[in-house]
């Protein structure tokens, strides 16, 4: 999981996010997905959002519960969609 809190330039946090989607591009070839929460203080545009397509998009402020049932809920599909060791 990763989670990008946008608290830097827009810029600079496009850069990282564009980074971020390249690298889940490239696991998710090798058989790995790497759910990204959007955590923002500030308003993302749906343009953005459909671009890099996060698990979620939390504004701020934001129940800390509704974090940790995403952050739960992914981690339980993940489990789920593992294949069984024998």
């Amino acid at each position: 999981m990763m989670m990008l809190p946008r608290f830097f330039p827009c810029a600079t946090w496009m850069r990282a996010l564009a980074t971020s989607e390249l690298c889940r591009r490239e696991l998710k070839r090798g058989g790995t997905d790497v759910p990204t929460i959007v955590v923002s203080a500030v308003r993302v545009s749906q343009s953005r959002l459909e671009e890099f397509h996060p698990l979620a998009y939390l504004p701020k402020p934001f129940p800390i519960d509704a974090l940790l049932r995403l952050v739960v809920g992914s981690r339980t599909r993940a489990l789920d969609e593992s294949p069984d060791e024998e």
